[in-house]
């Protein structure tokens, strides 16, 4: 599955590469094996790539113009849990607007949970 937007096509790789770069890992700091840089990505976004790339395939339907950079960022401090001052130099937003976008991604993330968790439906004798 493929995150489209703007006619471009993002898989678990891209999405890889762009989440190290953005907790801190450069390019030059990427090579590394690829078990090194699971480890890295799941540390900071508490899943592997293939699993944000189906999150952001999900969103993407529902908010159009999401962003690909803010998405991830609520997935790190939903797994990290740092501060508004932390985030702000990591994302390089300010503490203001780091935690409104946070707040606003995670509204957005758990919107999903109607679609994605289901229970009931069951019979009689289950």
């Amino acid at each position: 599955m493929n995150v489209r937007r703007g006619g471009r096509i993002f898989k678990s790789s891209v999405i890889l590469f762009n989440g190290l770069k953005f907790v801190g890992f450069e390019e030059e700091r990427q090579h590394v094996c690829m078990t090194t840089k699971l480890q890295r990505f799941r540390s900071a976004f508490g899943v592997g790539p293939k699993a944000v790339e189906a999150l952001l395939n999900d969103l993407v339907l529902t908010f159009p113009s999401l962003s690909l950079k803010d998405t991830p960022m609520a997935m790190n401090w939903l797994t990290c849990y740092q501060n508004d001052n932390m985030n702000a130099g990591l994302w390089k937003y300010n503490e203001t607007t780091v935690g409104a976008k946070i707040k606003e991604y995670v509204t957005k993330i758990q919107s999903l949970k109607p679609m994605k968790i289901v229970m009931g439906n069951f019979g009689p004798e289950e």
